[in-house]
């Protein structure tokens, strides 16, 4: 259990810690498990690090993070002490569980980021985890400085996170606008910054090219559509759901400038902003035919699985069994099964979104003709 060997003479020495969370370390030697709270669990840490218990700091962590996650300003205070303790799988748990509360969390008027202390805000600040506007996270940094920085150099202290944010990746209006008026880049870099805007990867930069948010790879409910817009993502395939998709239209995407970049492939209803259900993977997975219409393509990420049967259907499902055929089969369930039909096939239905249908929500009119005309297909590019 320990990872260094103690002389038999070695006194080992317990009094800085209270006498309850030794009893809860000692537990944890003799028993396997320690009876854990918010209070004792980042103490608890401090002494499996001080002796080597690696089984204890994972048993205190996973609390940690479960107990918290769903409370951002708690999820902080945690994350708080383990950039201080310097327990990097911590870390990463924290960021990817705030990832969760990002958009809240970066909102102007939302002040919990502001307690946070330096090196945990500019590991924050360089994370790809976030789903946020990169000028919104520019602000906050500016917001972060104004509150913490009072009687030293503003842009000294900007210095430090300046090559963590994204601006080549930021809207022109966004640099000539809220970065310029800021004062904290030079004019020089703001030309630089144009230039790249326009001539692309053959203008160096010394900033972050990469967009964030790649690792939300995989089925996705609850999206926003302007959130991905305002995100970066671009359209490059829209349709109704009542016309069929020809598969011309999805292999003209397999191009070389797409290769590697994610495509979001989603249905959602017309004038709504809310996406019912989509999958996230690269142009490689998503666009991968399927020849055997008993065989899906393992897509980029667990649980995750494409199909592409030409003249049949194009969709994706968390399910390895699915029947590929057809776009939508009654006897079939899966909430997070999508499916566009690329021919059709009688008066059968042509689109699934999940375990909803065309004919479950009622888009066929007295006389079998159909009116799907308020849901759309949508595919985007990052």
């Amino acid at each position: 259990m320990f990872y260094s060997e103690f002389k038999k003479e070695s006194t080992i020495d317990l009094t800085d810690y209270d006498s309850k969370v030794v009893e809860e370390f000692l537990r944890y030697i003799y028993c396997g498990t320690a009876y854990l709270t918010l209070e004792n669990a980042l103490l608890l840490i401090d002494l499996s690090r001080q002796f080597m218990i690696k089984g204890l700091t994972n048993f205190c962590v996973d609390f940690l993070v479960e107990k918290t996650e769903k409370d951002a300003k708690k999820l902080l205070q945690v994350y708080n002490q383990a950039v201080f303790l310097e327990e990097h799988e911590f870390i990463k748990q924290c960021l990817l569980k705030i990832k969760q509360h990002s958009k809240k969390l970066f909102e102007s008027e939302n002040e919990l980021l502001l307690t946070l202390s330096k090196e945990a805000m500019k590991n924050l600040v360089d994370s790809d985890e976030l789903m946020v506007y990169e000028p919104e996270i520019f602000e906050k940094v500016l917001q972060w400085i104004c509150r913490n920085v009072r009687n030293g150099d503003k842009m000294k202290a900007f210095d430090e996170f300046k090559l963590l944010i994204r601006f080549p990746i930021m809207p022109v209006d966004e640099l000539l606008g809220s970065v310029c008026d800021s004062k904290m880049l030079s004019d020089a870099e703001i030309v630089a910054l144009l230039k790249y805007k326009q001539y692309g990867p053959k203008i160096e930069t010394p900033f972050k090219t990469i967009q964030r948010n790649h690792s939300i790879r995989g089925i996705q409910t609850g999206l926003l559509f302007s959130y991905l817009i305002k995100l970066g993502w671009n359209v490059v395939y829209r349709n109704d759901q009542c016309y069929f998709t020809r598969k011309e239209e999805l292999l003209r995407l397999k191009v070389n400038d797409y290769k590697g970049r994610l495509l979001c492939v989603c249905s959602k209803k017309k004038n709504y902003d809310y996406i019912c259900l989509a999958a996230i993977d690269t142009m490689e997975n998503v666009l991968e035919k399927t020849t055997d219409c008993n065989v899906v393509s393992k897509g980029g990420v667990e649980g995750l699985y494409w199909y592409f049967v030409e003249d049949h259907s194009f969709g994706f499902s968390n399910e390895l069994k699915i029947n590929l055929k057809n776009s939508f089969c009654d006897k079939e369930k899966g909430y997070q099964r999508l499916s566009w039909a690329l021919s059709h096939n009688g008066r059968d239905p042509i689109y699934r979104v999940g375990d909803l249908s065309v004919k479950d929500s009622g888009q066929y009119d007295n006389d079998g003709n159909l009116i799907c005309k308020n849901w759309e297909n949508i595919i985007l590019i990052l």
